[in-house]
C-alpha cells in the first residue's frame, strides 16, 4: 500500500498482517479501497484469505482506523495527507485543504448556493461566480478539487 509523504504505514502492521502478506499483496495486486468522507477517510486492503483490512495511518489506533480528509502541500511539491496534514499551519509557502470533496464539480456560484465559502475553504479567491472552484498551491498552480484529492 502507498502512503502520502510523512505518512508510512503504521509498525507493527495492523491487525496482525505480517510483512510477508502485505508483500505477497503488493506483489499480488492487491485491491485497496478508499473511503473518501468529507471528513474523514479510511483505507483497506483485501487479503488473499478473502478479508478485508483496515489499515490506519501512522499517528491513529485501532479504535480509530480513520484520518482526517486533509491534504498539505509545501512549495518543495511535497504532499502530505491525513493527520500529518492536519498539523500544518496555512502560510505563503504551505497549503492545506480540508472538505475538498464538498466543492468536487462546483463553480463559485453553485458552491455559494449551498451555503459553502469556497474562500474559507482554501480556493482561488480570483476565481468567478461561473469558474469551476479551483485551489491554489504553493507553486502558484491552479488546480481542481479532484487534482487535490488525487
Amino acid at each position: 500500500a502507498r502512503y502520502c509523504s510523512g505518512a508510512a504505514p503504521p509498525a507493527g502492521l495492523p491487525r496482525g498482517l505480517s510483512e510477508e502478506e502485505e508483500e505477497e499483496m503488493i506483489m499480488s495486486g492487491a485491491a485497496i479501497g478508499i473511503d473518501l468522507g468529507t471528513t474523514n477517510s479510511a483505507v483497506a486492503v483485501h487479503r488473499s484469505d478473502g478479508r478485508f483490512v483496515v489499515v490506519p495511518p501512522q499517528g491513529t489506533t485501532y479504535q480509530s482506523p480513520t484520518f482526517p480528509s486533509v491534504v498539505a502541500f509545501n512549495a518543495d511539491g511535497k504532499v502530505l495527507c491525513g493527520p500529518n496534514a492536519a498539523k500544518v499551519k496555512p502560510s505563503a509557502k504551505q497549503a492545506v485543504f480540508k472538505s475538498v470533496k464538498r466543492l468536487l464539480g462546483r463553480s463559485y456560484a453553485q458552491a455559494g448556493e449551498l451555503g459553502l465559502n469556497p474562500y474559507k475553504l482554501g480556493a482561488d479567491p480570483m476565481g468567478k461566480a461561473n469558474d469551476l472552484v479551483r485551489y491554489v498551491l504553493p507553486d502558484g498552480r491552479r488546480v481542481l478539487p479532484q487534482n487535490v484529492l488525487g
